[in-house]
């Protein structure tokens, strides 16, 4: 039996306890889905986190795309960028909050944690077209995969008996089942379902690590945590739960080329901003 079921409470004041930069990166995502966005509304949320300006000032002055002028407010550096390159940023951002420290209850190191998240939304966003699915909102998908992790691991710091994760043992799974009494699949749909996400995106994170016959947004997510975990950059315990076949890519509407173009455009993506959240 678990060491005490998680109550909604239990999990409101650990997610309380979040970053600021995920949930930006959650209402901007929505917010760029609406055909006015302008560049007021993205800096309003922006100014929020003194952080995440200041890294993204640093992004826009990078090589990558440094103009003849330095950006030096906020306004110059989401001009220059552009939205779409601000939300990946900010997922950046947003992955590295998460993970400062380790998962320690599973193993996981910050930079494996950074990484597959990064990876995930990477090949969400270019997939996405596949489904008819909001490009912003599939990266964010990807990007949260494993904010019920996080969660869990706030959890476990303030219980007594909390046993660290084997994954020769136990699947993920099953072990967060016997621990916390739900999984971190869960947990992460609860996170999305509190910071106002559409009800299909909650739904999509909760299945999305579920036997086959959800929703086509849950198979997406799950062929992009197959993609990461190819490209060895899959979390402990996770093995077994990924559909990366042509049965799969068919349900999506694309086939192993185009997913296979997704994960190496993700790596190159990921090379290239990796250096500024090291």
């Amino acid at each position: 039996m678990p060491l005490s079921v998680l109550h909604d409470l239990d999990l409101e004041s650990v997610i309380r306890t979040l970053p600021a930069a995920p949930r930006i990166l959650a209402q901007l995502a929505q917010r760029l889905q609406s055909a006015d966005v302008d560049i007021d509304d993205v800096t309003h949320m922006l100014r929020r986190d003194a952080g995440l300006t200041a890294r993204l000032i640093d992004m826009a002055n990078s090589a990558a795309f440094l103009g003849f002028e330095s950006a030096t407010t906020i306004e110059d550096a989401v001009a220059r960028v552009g939205f779409r390159e601000t939300h990946r940023i900010i997922g950046a951002v947003a992955s590295t909050q998460l993970s400062v420290q380790s998962l320690s209850i599973y193993g996981l190191s910050p930079r494996r944690v950074r990484e597959n998240s990064l990876f995930c939304a990477l090949v969400m966003e270019d997939l996405s077209e596949c489904l008819d699915l909001d490009a912003g909102t599939a990266y964010t998908l990807g990007l949260l995969r494993s904010i019920g992790k996080v969660v869990l691991e706030r959890v476990a710091r303030t219980r007594v008996g909390v046993e660290r994760f084997d994954p020769h043992r136990l699947t993920v799974n099953a072990w967060e089942q016997s621990m916390f009494g739900l999984t971190n699949a869960e947990v992460a749909a609860r996170v999305l379902e509190l910071w106002e996400f559409p009800s299909a995106a909650v739904e999509a994170m909760r299945c999305h690590a579920m036997a086959p016959g959800h929703s086509r947004a849950a198979l997406l997510l799950n062929v992009s945590a197959g993609a990461a975990e190819r490209h060895g950059l899959e979390l402990a315990g996770e093995r077994g739960l990924w559909r990366f076949d042509g049965q799969a890519f068919a349900e999506l509407g694309c086939d192993e080329a185009r997913v296979d173009w997704a994960a190496e455009r993700a790596n190159g993506i990921l090379q290239r901003i990796s250096p500024v959240f090291a």
